[in-house]
């Protein structure tokens, strides 16, 4: 915290103070640092675009598998019916 000056007293410039030239807030130094040159932003969105394809890549991979696997499985399920239809069948004539 900043400590008001009583009245009458003088304010003491400091080794960084020059009469004359007014103070920049530390909120604006630092906004000035938190900013990218535009070369950097563009980048840094590319590497995330890129990486975003690549997730969806993966994710259409895993979904081309799924699927893969789901025709198979009904086609084992379908052997197995037909096997235990003709099992029964078996079971009934004997």
């Amino acid at each position: 915290m900043h400590r008001i000056p009583a009245e009458g007293s003088t304010m003491k410039l400091w080794k960084h103070d020059v009469p004359g030239s007014s103070q920049i807030s530390s909120s604006i130094i630092e906004d000035e640092r938190r900013q990218k040159p535009v070369h950097k932003k563009r980048v840094g969105l590319s590497m995330r675009v890129r990486g975003i394809d690549c997730m969806l890549a993966d994710i259409e991979m895993q979904i081309r598998k799924l699927r893969q696997e789901r025709i198979h499985l009904s086609l084992v399920r379908e052997g197995l019916t037909n096997r235990l239809s003709g099992l029964r069948r078996n079971v009934d004539v004997a």
